[in-house]
């Protein structure tokens, strides 16, 4: 038991791991975006801001897609194949 204890741990500090690396990732790709924008379009105003309110509403909306992206589909997948081998 302490075995599959120390596993599951081991596996949610990997996915944990990649989480965060996919969110410092995606924010920088999405901030390099929003510069070239501001760039390209001449918008006036401070260009922090302008990728301040970016990534404020990005994050919004990439958060909880890769919350289910990291943790709950391969938790899932591992569930069901387990299942299936346990069953067979």
């Amino acid at each position: 038991m302490i075995a599959w204890l120390s596993r599951i741990i081991l596996i949610f500090l990997i996915l944990t791991l990649i989480y965060v690396v996919l969110l410092f990732a995606n924010r920088w790709k999405m901030r390099q975006i929003l510069k070239a924008e501001h760039a390209a379009a001449d918008k006036p105003g401070d260009q922090r801001s302008y990728i301040a309110k970016g990534l404020q509403k990005y994050e919004a909306s990439v958060k909880p897609k890769l919350l289910l992206s990291v943790f709950v589909v391969p938790i899932v997948v591992i569930g069901v194949l387990l299942y299936l081998a346990h069953r067979a």
